[in-house]
């Protein structure tokens, strides 16, 4: 990808470096991958409306039954700077719709594509 591509993030209030708050990304989002170990990553978006569906399609499955939250986490939607994620992280991105390491979907590094072997379930 492009130094001009953008991503777009869910990010909620929190803490960064030196405890000042700060707009963080989401953590804790996980899949399960073929040898049951939990897979952290981040969802990242070629748009805000892409990443509003998403909020809004998976509200259920974000394990929140208050609107508010879900109104919260809509607000939240922000760009992403390409310094937030380390590279060594994964991330699911609708750009290739595949769970790849940020460093690949930047067109870094990666000796593969997403996940080996199997694709994690959801």
């Amino acid at each position: 990808m492009s130094e001009e591509t953008t991503f777009w993030g869910i990010a909620s209030p929190g803490y960064g470096e030196g405890g000042r708050p700060a707009s963080v990304l989401l953590p804790g989002w996980r899949l399960i991958g073929p040898d049951s170990k939990p897979i952290p990553f981040y969802p990242v978006f070629s748009s805000k409306e892409s990443a509003a569906t998403f909020v809004v399609e998976h509200g259920d499955k974000l394990m929140t039954e208050s609107p508010q939250l879900v109104e919260d986490l809509l607000e939240g939607i922000r760009l992403i700077k390409r310094s937030e994620i380390p590279p060594e992280h994964y991330v699911l991105s609708d750009h290739r719709g595949l769970l790849v390491k940020w460093s690949v979907l930047l067109g870094g590094e990666g000796p593969h594509e997403g996940y080996p072997d199997k694709p994690p379930s959801w």
